[in-house]
């Protein structure tokens, strides 16, 4: 005879921390796949009476052929981000949204049930929050054009307000100060560290965190009387976070011709795995705790716009839009505000 866990059948089962949920495992091919909901309680009698009405639901739904579990559009989404090497943001948005609606139709995406996600979700931010509803609006919308749904299955999804753009980055001489203490950093074979490397690349260059953790030495070119770095990915599909190839200015040419001396693998940082761990230790020891990976890349921006670079050629370095860098950076103008106070008195 066959358990709930052979043949599909939702079942109740306990976490390791004593929290009740409803588990459902699919098994397909040799493989199985388990999507959880939490009931939220760790009395197992109130986890009992939970689980009888999560059936009774259920139930009613099949019987009704209710529109598609959330969840099983979002596998679909985070397999077409695979395929299109999305950047990890994107796949993380896709995790939370995963967990948080276990067990959630589409139809029961309505206004109460988003703001219940956006309470769920506490502590994380609005923009956070924002963030993840956004995936979940577009991973619909790939729904519709897979013809998994139609346009009249697709819900409102009120998104919460758009912040104003984090405004954080360093001076020229915290930048200087910041630069050089990276370099400094000392190493167990006395090769540049990670750390070392990303930060002049990243300062110098002004590329998004996986395009650094990406990169390899097959795009680094240093002979030849213009030395750059092509950070776009052979054969890679194009998205909103694109990449381009950056010349290498004065400062940043001895730090990479030291690297490639030193270098042991094809990743110009050894491997493309996380630099969160050695990144907080690095800025903890520095007067710059404050400062994020996605940091050097506003302060690049900041003090070029600061130094009067057009728009447009800062705009080129980011491979972002004018509008956009006139819109994040466009205050550090110095000549916008010249103009504006000066125009009668020329």
């Amino acid at each position: 005879m066959q358990n709930a866990q052979e043949t599909g059948k939702p079942y109740l089962a306990r976490r390791s921390n004593g929290t009740y949920e409803v588990r459902t495992t699919v098994r397909s091919g040799g493989r199985s796949n388990t999507t959880t909901v939490s009931l939220r309680t760790k009395d197992s009698l109130e986890a009992v009476k939970k689980f009888e009405g999560f059936m009774h639901q259920d139930v009613l739904e099949r019987s009704l052929g209710s529109s598609p579990f959330v969840t099983d559009l979002l596998l679909s989404y985070e397999s077409a981000l695979e395929s299109r090497q999305a950047g990890e943001t994107a796949k993380i948005c896709v995790r939370h949204l995963r967990r948080e609606l276990a067990g959630v139709r589409l139809t029961h995406l309505t206004r109460e049930r988003i703001q219940k996600y956006r309470e769920d979700r506490r502590p994380a931010t609005d923009p956070t929050v924002r963030r993840e509803l956004s995936a979940l609006v577009a991973c619909i919308n790939q729904a519709v054009k897979d013809r998994v749904i139609t346009l009249a299955d697709v819900p409102h999804i009120e998104l919460p307000r758009q912040s104003q753009p984090k405004m954080t980055y360093m001076t020229e001489e915290q930048e200087v100060d910041f630069y050089q203490r990276a370099l400094d950093l000392p190493s167990h074979d006395g090769r540049l560290t990670r750390i070392a490397r990303y930060v002049a690349v990243g300062l110098d260059c002004a590329a998004r965190k996986d395009a650094i953790l990406g990169l390899t030495w097959d795009r680094i070119f240093l002979d030849g009387a213009n030395p750059y770095i092509d950070f776009r990915v052979p054969g890679q599909p194009l998205h909103n976070k694109r990449r381009t190839a950056v010349p290498i200015n004065p400062r940043l040419l001895p730090v990479l011709q030291r690297a490639k001396r030193e270098k042991t693998t094809e990743y110009f940082l050894d491997h493309p795995g996380s630099i969160k761990r050695p990144w907080k230790s690095f800025v903890s020891a520095t007067p710059y705790g404050w400062v994020t990976p996605h940091d050097l890349r506003r302060t690049f921006a900041s003090l070029a716009v600061q130094a009067g670079v057009r728009f447009e050629d800062v705009a080129q370095v980011l491979c972002d839009s004018v509008e956009i860098v006139r819109r994040h950076y466009g205050h550090l103008d110095p000549r916008a505000k010249l103009t504006a106070v000066n125009h009668r008195w020329k």
